[in-house]
């Protein structure tokens, strides 16, 4: 299989998205480098060791939810990471200031720069992106992330798309490594009844696809990538059940070719058990026409596995499957 597209999924770096990682069928060196989303201080020596356990490709470093001190942070484990020969690179945003820009900029041999698309009207333009970081293109590489956030409807993923369309015309474009298209269509916030099921349809894996119709046979269509923040992003995975006088509700996510599928349990607050469990969602997802089957990836072996097991697992475990699952659909998607 040749020329085989980049995808760089955000995983925040937590328990459910490490063993995701862990648990891949192969390694994909080459064409998977996640985005590590660093939410807490970590010490460079042992984050390494960590990422070493679960992951062995390229990534990019995200540290900007990590605390006041973040870019000392991914300085910090930057410089490890060239002592040390890893593939490690900065993930960076493209309003950062210019000090903290040049630093990092001049100490790596690869950097993710991400700009919103459409452009914020009172920041940068996403032309102006590309005119100031073209310039550092001769010293480094620079991969641009052009980050539409959320899209939810048809009127969103035409303004989208004819905003990135605007950046592969511009002749700028072609002096960067390669051009991550990052998107979301899972709401940030679901709302749902319990009990209930819900479908998102998968605007940010179409408007990709339309992107790459375009622009595939062109000098730039072997320089355009795919990102999204995968299916748990802005999910919990760590909940302390004990600290809740009921627990959490159930919660899968589950994708498909289209669409993302969401179900949610159901409790008897009085009785105090599960009317719809993690094991009763489990056999729904693998009775139904669109289950990928047991030897899709890890997340639907264990799915299967729950259909049938007494043990449901925990909201963590659950992340782990929904976030393997995501990322072999993905993949087998852009292998096409």
């Amino acid at each position: 299989m040749t020329n085989l597209t980049t995808y760089a999924p955000i995983l925040k770096w937590k328990q459910g998205e490490r063993e995701a990682l862990k648990n891949l069928k192969s390694s994909n060196e080459g064409i998977l480098i996640p985005v590590i989303q660093i939410i807490d201080e970590v010490v460079p020596s042992k984050f390494f060791e960590e990422l070493k356990k679960c992951f062995n490709g390229s990534v990019y470093l995200c540290t900007y939810h990590a605390g006041d001190d973040s870019r000392q942070q991914l300085k910090g484990l930057i410089e490890y990471a060239n002592k040390n020969s890893i593939n490690a690179w900065p993930y960076l945003l493209s309003d950062e200031p210019d000090e903290i820009l040049s630093e990092l900029i001049s100490i790596s041999s690869r950097v993710g720069i991400s700009t919103p698309i459409p452009g914020n009207f009172d920041g940068l333009s996403v032309n102006q992106v590309l005119d100031i970081f073209s310039k550092h293109t001769q010293n480094c590489k620079i991969d641009l992330f052009l980050d539409a956030d959320e899209v939810l409807d048809r009127r969103i993923a035409n303004m989208v798309f004819s905003e990135i369309m605007q950046v592969f015309n511009n002749n700028l474009a072609q002096q960067f490594n390669s051009i991550i298209i990052c998107v979301t269509s899972l709401p940030k916030r679901i709302t749902l009844e319990s009990g209930a099921n819900d479908e998102f349809m998968r605007w940010d894996y179409r408007i990709f696809e339309e992107v790459m119709k375009r622009i595939s046979r062109t000098a730039l269509g072997s320089k355009l990538a795919y990102s999204d923040y995968g299916v748990t992003a802005f999910t919990d995975s760590e909940i302390d059940f004990k600290l809740l006088q009921h627990g959490v509700l159930p919660k899968v996510k589950y994708t498909i070719a289209d669409k993302y599928l969401v179900f949610k349990g159901k409790k008897d607050r009085v009785s105090n058990t599960y009317s719809r469990s993690y094991n009763d969602i489990a056999r729904e997802i693998v009775n139904s026409q669109y289950f990928y089957g047991k030897d899709f990836s890890f997340g639907d072996s264990m799915i299967e596995q729950k259909a049938t097991s007494p043990k449901p697992g925990n909201a963590a475990n659950w992340v782990t499957y929904c976030t393997s699952h995501h990322i072999a659909v993905v993949m087998e998607q852009l292998s096409k």
